[in-house]
């Protein structure tokens, strides 16, 4: 009997396959550096709150906001770390090992699906697993503090539980897993809401409708209290002269509120969340052709991978076409319908491939079935299932090779020759060594505000000054990019003194610029370009005698300016 089980390939491969994951995921664990990526920031300084007990908010941002732009679970996460291991930063590596075991637990969940649900061959279970366990956007949330691990871990368990019942009707114990695990994963991410739709719509498709709209009633009164206590939050956003400041706490809903009032109409907003969502759709299904064309400036060059991108939504909307019209409805096609179908409003203002990675192991399973399914011979079959894989696995190998190769674990994930830490730590010890206490510091990449939050114990700002998109077309017509970039520059010094009221205001006392802020390729976008100008050497050129530089890393990327407006003195 012990012969046939650990003769058996399933008995021993799954953990195989798990154990050099994680060992890949440890190798590439930066265990000294927190709050890179904004988002882990803002998750750690909530979680530090939640552990000191003192409610859910950011402790390192001037006034101790309330954090309401994400739900608190994956934050209440990271505090029951900080609880057992508080001493920071030597508990980087544990915080960050928590997402590696969620990251871990979401692939034990997919193999699952994959193998029983699926019933896929062991070779083509243990590709998908490889296939997604190395991609670069999932290896990059999952060797940080970000959310999105869990978000898969709670969501995939849902779907299996979902498809368990496919042939049957939902038990209470089913159903009662089903509310916690949806519920669970909205407080981890909103965009969970689109799971306990699709659960529920599942639920009437099938002709429960009494578990479907008791499902939606059960979960919708769960998450309810999160939408209403979020609503009432006043978001920070003001005018001043012709420009908008905000902060980044708004929630998903009220900055596309905010977004639609002063700077898109609806037809753009949609424009741009399609645009978008063609754009994720190459960067996980064609990376290499992305690098190889997206670099070009050549319009034909760029041309086939949207175009590739658009052949593959248009084929997975003929996959959803055809399963409703065959009634063929499951939990799993109706949610990456709905998620595809929601995706482009719900982040359309930016590029976040890592918001269709926690979608792309069942939309591969879903191309895959096709392939398997269709009146192809077997040999055709399986020689389009193992190229598709076979391809598949070199973008993640070509993608992920550079960062394995690296002098330095991870580099904070910044494709760059240099180590970036030594700058970024040099600043650190200097703002602790020569600031006060209660100094007030404001980044230029408003971002990276978290990071030296995290990093200094000192108090941040979080502002960004913006120049609604219509008075931009105004004031910036497109005519030559030589007068184009003339007319941004012009716009920057107005900015620059907008921003510098904001930081009057608020009692910054330094600021710090770093080489992140230069001028790309200009466009009469309205948001990018004015993310990327930098301000504060700007504020420098004017003031000099209130911007003074008083410290510069070794390799010169990071500046540090002692803040000290005549206006202030009066």
């Amino acid at each position: 009997m012990k012969r046939e089980i650990f003769g058996n390939p399933c008995f021993w491969l799954l953990p195989l396959l798990l154990l050099a994951l994680g060992g890949g995921y440890l190798f590439l664990i930066r265990p000294d550096v927190a709050g890179f990526f904004y988002d882990d920031g803002m998750y750690l300084m909530a979680a530090k709150s939640l552990a000191g007990g003192h409610g859910y908010r950011l402790a390192g941002m001037l006034g101790q906001p309330w954090f309401y732009k994400y739900p608190p679970l994956y934050s209440l996460c990271l505090a029951l770390v900080l609880l057992v291991t508080p001493a920071f930063p030597g508990n980087i590596i544990w915080l960050k090992g928590l997402n590696v075991l969620f990251a871990l637990g979401s692939l034990g969940w997919l193999w699952f699906y994959f193998r029983r649900q699926r019933t896929f061959p062991l070779w083509l279970c243990a590709g998908l697993l490889l296939l997604f366990g190395m991609n670069w956007r999932f290896i990059e949330v999952s060797i940080e503090m970000m959310s999105e691990p869990l978000f898969m871990l709670l969501s995939t368990a849902a779907l299996v539980v979902a498809t368990g019942a496919q042939q049957e009707k939902i038990s209470k114990s089913r159903f009662g897993t089903l509310v916690l695990l949806g519920v669970a994963a909205f407080y981890t991410r909103t965009i969970g809401l689109v799971l306990v739709l699709a659960l529920a719509l599942w639920l009437f498709l099938r002709g429960e409708r009494r578990a479907g709209m008791a499902y939606l009633l059960l979960s919708g009164a769960f998450m309810f209290p999160w939408f209403l206590w979020g609503a009432s939050r006043p978001d920070t956003t003001y005018q001043l002269g012709d420009f908008l400041i905000r902060t980044f706490q708004e929630t998903y809903f009220q900055s596309f509120r905010m977004d639609l009032h002063y700077e898109y109409t609806l037809p753009e907003v949609i424009g741009k969340g399609v645009q978008e969502l063609l754009g994720n759709l190459s960067v996980q299904f064609f990376p290499l052709l992305e690098r190889l064309y997206l670099i070009k400036g050549n319009v034909w060059a760029e041309l086939p991978v949207p175009l590739l991108s658009s052949v593959l939504a248009l084929f997975l909307g003929f996959r959803l076409s055809r399963s409703i019209r065959g009634r063929a409805f499951s939990p799993v096609g109706i949610y990456v319908g709905l998620y595809l179908l929601i995706l482009p409003v719900w982040s359309f203002y930016d590029f976040y491939p890592r918001f269709l990675v926690v979608i792309l192991p069942f939309m591969m399973a879903i191309l895959i079935g096709f392939l398997r399914d269709s009146h192809y011979s077997e040999k055709v079959k399986h020689g389009l299932t193992v190229g598709l894989l076979a391809v598949s696995l070199l973008n993640n190998a070509v993608q992920l090779a550079p960062y394995l190769q690296k002098s330095f674990p991870n580099q904070m994930i910044v494709d760059t020759p240099k180590d970036l830490w030594a700058d970024y730590d040099s600043v650190f010890r200097f703002i602790r060594r020569e600031t006060p206490q209660s100094a007030i510091l404001y980044a230029d990449v408003t971002d990276e505000g978290y990071f030296y939050a995290l990093n200094t114990g000192r108090t941040t700002l979080d502002i960004f000054a913006l120049l609604p998109k219509c008075r931009l077309e105004q004031l910036c017509p497109t005519t030559r990019m030589e007068n184009l970039l003339n007319c941004y520059q012009g716009i920057n010094v107005r900015r620059a003194l907008a921003i510098r009221e904001v930081l009057r205001r608020s009692g910054a006392t330094y600021l710090i610029y770093n080489n992140f802020a230069v001028i790309k390729t200009p466009k009469n976008d309205g948001r990018l370009i004015h993310r990327l100008m930098p301000i504060i050497p700007v504020l420098a050129q004017m003031f000099p005698t209130e911007a003074v530089p008083v410290f510069q890393s070794p390799d010169g990327w990071i500046t540090v300016y002692r803040f000290i407006p005549e206006q202030a003195n009066r």
